[in-house]
């Protein structure tokens, strides 16, 4: 670790406070082509894998939490390296999203969370210890407010198999200074949750022409989120559940209503 922290350090040096974002860019695409040359996708060195996206990370952390104008400028592409980013619409929070390339069919994503608090920037991993997932491609994020408070909403795709996908919508707070990610503002059958998500057969609706394919839906005006029926054997129906906001929390909305 302490190899690891002094090259991130150099790496950090050569590039000053105030440089222009291209500079942040090119730095971020040195270590992105590297994942990708030596990714499982690539058939490269695994045992460097982990420390190149640990380094990614890094580099990402560090410069997100010391350049403001990272909050709401777009990087566009890493390419090869799979790289997403989403903003909500008042600017505070941004979530960036990555392909470690670790996996095969089963994609292994690390995201990384800016946002601001007061006038303060900060940027954090979230990561959850012990866990080993998939982990999460955000690719919508929503802004609600209620009685004084702003909700933040993010909709993630994660890939298990060529077959197997999985999806969701996760609810966020900036709160004391910190961005809390187990707000339980979802009423299900086991109690209030922080998200709520399914498992579903891709091939299914795999014909489908938008890229990606996102089922899960939120509307903001009337404060509905909306994920469609799946069948046992994973089949996705042209049916949907919907939970509508009722001021104190989501609740699934009956037929009719």
């Amino acid at each position: 670790m302490k190899s690891l922290s002094l090259l991130v350090l150099i790496c950090y040096s050569s590039i000053a406070f105030g440089q222009q974002l291209n500079a942040v860019k090119d730095d971020l695409q040195e270590t992105a082509k590297r994942i990708h040359a030596n990714g499982n996708y690539s058939q490269g060195k695994p045992d460097s894998l982990d420390f190149l996206n640990t380094l990614f990370e890094k580099k990402l952390l560090y410069y997100t939490a010391h350049i403001p104008a990272m909050l709401t400028t777009n990087l566009g592409e890493l390419s090869p390296l799979y790289f997403q980013t989403v903003t909500t619409d008042n600017n505070r929070l941004k979530i960036y999203s990555w392909d470690t390339e670790a996996g095969g069919t089963m994609h292994f994503l690390r995201n990384v969370f800016q946002y601001k608090s007061g006038n303060k920037l900060r940027s954090v991993t979230l990561k959850k210890k012990g866990w080993k997932y998939a982990g999460e491609d955000y690719v919508s994020l929503y802004t609600m407010k209620n009685k004084g408070k702003t909700y933040y909403l993010g909709v993630y795709l994660a890939t298990y198999s060529n077959r197997d996908s999985h999806e969701g919508i996760k609810v966020f707070e900036i709160k004391n200074n910190r961005l809390k990610d187990n707000v339980r503002l979802i009423r299900t059958k086991k109690g209030l949750k922080s998200q709520l998500g399914f498992t579903y057969d891709f091939f299914s609706v795999y014909k489908r022409e938008e890229r990606p394919i996102i089922l899960t839906k939120f509307d903001p005006a009337t404060k509905t989120i909306s994920i469609p029926v799946v069948k046992q054997d994973g089949t996705v129906t042209d049916k949907n559940i919907r939970y509508r906001f009722t001021g104190e929390y989501f609740k699934r909305v009956t037929s009719g209503k």
